[in-house]
C-alpha cells in the first residue's frame, strides 16, 4: 500500500502545473485571436483606402482621356488627328443655340446597295456654353443616288456585338430625286433619313465592340472608327463651360 501511495502523490503534485499550462496556451490562444482580429481589421481598411485609390485614379484617368481626346492632343503633348476634330460647331443667334455636327463618314455597305451613303451625327443645346447635360442626338444618313428606296421604310434595326437589337424609327424623311418617273426611266437622287437617339441608346452603342444596321433589304457596317464617334460625341456631350475653357483649341 505504501508503495503505491508515492506514484498518487506525484501525480496530484503534477496536475496543478499541467493545468497551468493550459492556461498559459489558453491564454496564448486568445491573444492570437485577437492579434488576428486586429490584423483583419487593419486589412479591411487598407482595402478600402485601396478601393477608393483605385476608383480615384480611374476617375483621373477617365477626365484626362476625355480631355486630351477632345483637344486633339496625345498623352505626350503632340497634336494629332482625334475625334473631336471631326465635329464642328455651330451658333445660333436667332435661336441662341449651339449645334454640334460630325462631319460625314461614309458607310461600309454590305448588302442591298452599292451606292455611297454617310452618317452624321448632331446635337444641340442652349447657349453658347455647354452645360454638360446628355441629350438625344440625331443620327442622319444620307445616300447619294438612290431611287427612293427609303420613301416606305419605318425602322432601321441596328445591331450590337452580334447580339443586341435596337430599333430605330425613322422620325424624317427628305429626298432630291431627279429625272422624269415615266415608263423606262427612274427617278434617282439623295436621300436623308434621320433617326434620333436617346443618350442610353448613344452609350450603348458608344460601348460596342462592333455594330451592324439593316433598313429594309440594305446593310451597312459601322467601323470602329465611327463606333468612336458616338463615344467622341457622349464625351462631346458631357463637356463642362470650365472644362471647355481649359481645352486647347476648344471651339
Amino acid at each position: 500500500m505504501k508503495q503505491l501511495a508515492i506514484p498518487f502523490l506525484t501525480l496530484c503534485l503534477a496536475v496543478p502545473a499541467l493545468g497551468d499550462e493550459l492556461q498559459d496556451l489558453r491564454d496564448e490562444v486568445a491573444a492570437l485571436r485577437a492579434e488576428n482580429a486586429r490584423l483583419k481589421a487593419e486589412l479591411a481598411a487598407l482595402t478600402g483606402e485601396k478601393e477608393e485609390l483605385v476608383q480615384k485614379t480611374e476617375e483621373l484617368a477617365q477626365q484626362t482621356e476625355q480631355l486630351t481626346e477632345l483637344a486633339g492632343m496625345t498623352a505626350r503633348g503632340d497634336r494629332v488627328e482625334s475625334q473631336a476634330a471631326r465635329f464642328e460647331t455651330i451658333y445660333r443667334p436667332d435661336s441662341d443655340t449651339t449645334l454640334v455636327r460630325s462631319k460625314p463618314e461614309k458607310l461600309e455597305m454590305t448588302r442591298g446597295s452599292t451606292q455611297p451613303h454617310y452618317l452624321t451625327l448632331v446635337y444641340t443645346y442652349p447657349g453658347q456654353e455647354p452645360d454638360g447635360q446628355l441629350r438625344p442626338v440625331r443620327w442622319y444618313i444620307q445616300s447619294q443616288s438612290t431611287g427612293g428606296d427609303y420613301r416606305r421604310l419605318d425602322t432601321m434595326t441596328v445591331t450590337l456585338d452580334g447580339e443586341e437589337s435596337i430599333e430605330l424609327p425613322v422620325l424624317d424623311y427628305d429626298s432630291k430625286l431627279r429625272g422624269s418617273a415615266g415608263r423606262g426611266t427612274s427617278r434617282r437622287g439623295s436621300e436623308t433619313l434621320m433617326f434620333e437617339l436617346d443618350p442610353e441608346t448613344v452609350r450603348r452603342i458608344a460601348a460596342a465592340t462592333t455594330a451592324s444596321g439593316k433598313m429594309g433589304v440594305v446593310e451597312f457596317n459601322l467601323s470602329p472608327d465611327q463606333i468612336a464617334t458616338f463615344r467622341a460625341m457622349r464625351k462631346r456631350q458631357g463637356l463642362t463651360p470650365q472644362m471647355n475653357a481649359d481645352t486647347p483649341g476648344s471651339e
